[in-house]
């Protein structure tokens, strides 16, 4: 199971999306009290979903290259491929923490491929 319950979709949703709210106010006023931080902890409630979105992706990425022996996912490779082009686009966006993560497995952000018709090479862009 897991605590990421989509927001829309049920009164069980809107709370989970309350509670991260409280837990990122500022301040003492309705923010969470540590022992409700500390429940939600416990049942691995996830308080920032983008990053647990980001870092599943990665570990898909990974295993990609286990697979394969390089990160050069084509688009039509399901979700992973979307998420490869995105990253690429927003290079100048991503943290510092990103960044480095993806070139240590090897990242390619600028992708080369030689044209059919003996051109030389052509720098693909996203």
């Amino acid at each position: 199971g897991h605590t990421n319950v989509p927001i829309g979709e049920s009164k069980l949703g809107e709370w989970v999306n309350s509670q991260r709210k409280r837990h990122r106010k500022k301040g003492s006023c309705n923010r969470l009290e540590k022992k409700r931080v500390d429940a939600l902890n416990k049942i691995g409630f996830v308080w920032e979903v983008l990053e647990m979105k980001w870092n599943d992706m990665f570990l898909q990425l990974l295993e990609y290259k286990k697979l394969n022996g390089h990160t050069n996912v084509p688009k039509r490779e399901s979700k992973l491929g979307a998420w490869v082009i995105t990253q690429r686009r927003r290079f100048n966006d991503l943290s510092q923490e990103r960044t480095d993560a993806l070139n240590k497995v090897g990242f390619e952000w600028n992708l080369r491929k030689r044209t059919s018709k003996g051109q030389g090479i052509v720098a693909i862009t996203p």
